[in-house]
């Protein structure tokens, strides 16, 4: 029901049920095929890239379609459900009716969390204010991601000038955003933008203005607000890396600040060679942005690991059986075979025919070697 935007990038899953009587197979198949080649000739068409079939039952058949929609994938992202009931021509049963449920899985950009913070800096305060807030200096790196965060700041952008995450300062006229997505996919500059005529110096550092049109600003300019852009959060660890001169450690170089604490994690400093090494995080909307290191420790010849307590999570555990007992029950001087298998679909014999010498046999095996599953047939 409806069209996609054609920059979105959509993969999903098509599952086709199609319930079918009086003409089950050739009739539904060419319909399919008909339903299937409008969605391929559509101007931002999905491209078919498998169509495994099999039945299920007597009267239904479920196709399986993995498809990708658009060529942008940068766009909003979102998640949701499209249903359609296409009902076949009169001339044909009106019992055969075609459901196709459209699985969506859209994994595109707009999920992100947008936010202007209200902090007077430069951009590299404003780069690093945003990274201890667990995010980056926003990243608008297409037409549809643009529009995504208009639409949910609303007027908030309107008359303030707002540094996002472009710079040249690494290679003077070649801009790249902090995150290292490609550049030039969406260009938004102010007519006559970048010129290198910022107020400060040299203008390597890229804001929205009044006009939401993109400026070079100056290396020494301040503004009053930035583009925060954060991903959702998934609950993870912290890593880090430990840095050791002459034997102590003295920094850690934080790797991934993890997500979703609720209070600082325990710190651990292990190996390397050395000892006595300790250290603190400080963490920040639910992430570690900051890691003191409270000792030193001494003897360090290589890089100890640096371990971090998880979030909090409700506890779960795993089972893996390694041996089992198997009781059998058996009628005296009777002859029998026992089986055993680690699929319930192959099946070996275990040891050879035997003749029961008791009624009840218990014995211990090991499941690498015979699987986990058993069974026993009394051979005449």
């Amino acid at each position: 029901d409806g069209d996609f935007h054609p920059a979105m990038l959509v993969r999903f899953t098509v599952a086709l049920a199609c319930a079918v009587s009086a003409h089950p197979r050739p009739t539904s198949a060419n319909l399919l095929d008909s339903i299937l080649t409008h969605f391929e000739s559509h101007p931002s068409a999905p491209t078919a890239l498998s169509r495994p079939c099999y039945i299920k039952g007597q009267s239904e058949y479920w196709i399986n379609e993995e498809m990708e929609w658009g060529s942008d994938p940068n766009g909003p992202k979102s998640t949701g459900r499209m249903k359609a009931i296409i009902q076949q021509p009169r001339f044909i049963n009106p019992k055969n009716i075609i459901l196709l449920v459209f699985l969506i899985s859209i994994t595109l950009k707009a999920s992100n969390i947008y936010e202007i913070i209200p902090i007077s800096s430069t951009w590299p305060e404003a780069k690093t204010d945003a990274e201890r807030r667990g995010g980056h200096l926003a990243t608008i790196t297409s037409q549809s991601e643009w529009d995504y965060i208009r639409s949910i700041l609303g007027g908030d952008l309107d008359g303030k000038i707002v540094w996002i995450g472009a710079t040249d300062a690494r290679i003077e006229g070649t801009f790249e955003w902090v995150t290292g997505e490609p550049w030039g996919a969406f260009l938004n500059w102010h007519p006559g933008e970048p010129n290198g005529a910022g107020g400060g110096g040299d203008s390597d550092y890229v804001q929205l203005t009044v006009f939401g049109t993109w400026n070079d600003g100056g290396n020494d300019e301040h503004q009053a607000y930035y583009l925060l852009e954060k991903e959702n959060c998934i609950p993870h660890r912290t890593t880090a890396t430990a840095v050791v001169v002459n034997g102590f450690v003295v920094d850690a170089t934080i790797a991934d600040s993890g997500c979703g604490y609720t209070n600082a994690p325990l710190v651990l400093i292990q190996g390397g060679g050395g000892s006595g090494a300790t250290a603190t995080a400080v963490i920040t909307n639910g992430v570690v942005w900051k890691i003191i290191i409270s000792s030193a420790g001494l003897g360090y010849t290589s890089s100890p690991s640096i371990s971090f307590a998880s979030p909090p999570f409700t506890p779960s555990l795993e089972i893996a059986v390694s041996k089992v007992y198997v009781t059998l029950h058996v009628v005296l001087a009777n002859n029998y075979a026992l089986e055993s298998s680690a699929d319930l679909i192959s099946w070996a014999m275990v040891g050879t025919l035997f003749t029961a010498q008791a009624e009840l046999i218990t014995q211990e095996f090991d499941v690498a070697t015979t699987g986990r599953y058993f069974r026993i047939w009394q051979v005449h």
